[in-house]
């Protein structure tokens, strides 16, 4: 009774802990779209870092995954607009440092250049995607709880399977996004090496279940 209790309170606490960043994280990408929609876009030119937050001090190789480096990094760039060049950060810290030289869009506002964005991933995408991860998990052990239950009837589909592949699916794209700041492939192949086979190995898993589950369930569930 006591283990119940506490599963139950924990999924609630996760339940709208994702609905909180995911409220959060859309209200904000909504004002930032806002804000954004007459700048100008430009390149930028990662140009420095501060250091956001370390456990203690340890050398970072080229390539080395957020793993073995706990530190976490506010990347600077320059760009230049009529001839004059200025700088911009972005607003959250990511876990690995770019190459020298390494581009990114960035909006600036027109009638006053130094005021500045970096164009794609911003804190509010990835409170975004902490909200999915947060919202999908207690999501899926409640459907699973009324499945067990005989609240929901399943039918020919294996609902387990598919709102566990949704959440394989979900947390492996998400983990890919908060490690590296982009949805791009080549882009996570170059911050993390051979290691981006865990997150795209939960994805695949992701959609092996949510296929199995749709169009093979009466034979997954024998």
């Amino acid at each position: 009774m006591v283990k119940k209790i506490i599963t139950s309170v924990l999924v609630a606490i996760s339940l709208i802990a994702g609905v909180f960043f995911l409220f959060f994280g859309v209200k904000g990408s909504v004002e930032w779209n806002n804000r954004t929609k007459n700048y100008k876009e430009t390149v930028g030119y990662y140009a420095n870092y501060r250091v956001y937050t370390t456990d203690k001090y340890k050398p970072v190789r080229k390539h080395t995954f957020r793993i073995y480096n706990q530190n976490s990094y506010q990347l600077t760039y320059s760009y230049t607009v009529d001839g004059k060049e200025y700088t911009v950060s972005t607003d959250y810290g990511v876990g690995n440092l770019p190459n020298q030289g390494s581009t990114k869009k960035i909006l600036y506002n027109p009638n006053d250049p130094e005021e500045a964005v970096v164009k794609g991933t911003n804190s509010n995408s990835i409170m975004i995607g902490v909200g999915v991860i947060f919202t999908v998990v207690p999501l899926f052990f409640i459907f699973a709880f009324l499945v067990i239950q005989g609240h929901i009837k399943i039918g020919n589909i294996n609902w387990i399977e598919v709102v566990l592949g949704l959440a394989f699916g979900a947390g492996g794209v998400g983990f890919l996004y908060m490690a590296t700041g982009s949805f791009s492939i080549p882009e996570a192949f170059r911050v993390m090496g051979i290691l981006m086979g865990v997150p795209l190995l939960i994805v695949i898993t992701g959609i092996f279940l949510l296929i199995r589950g749709l169009f093979f369930g009466k034979y997954s569930r024998n």
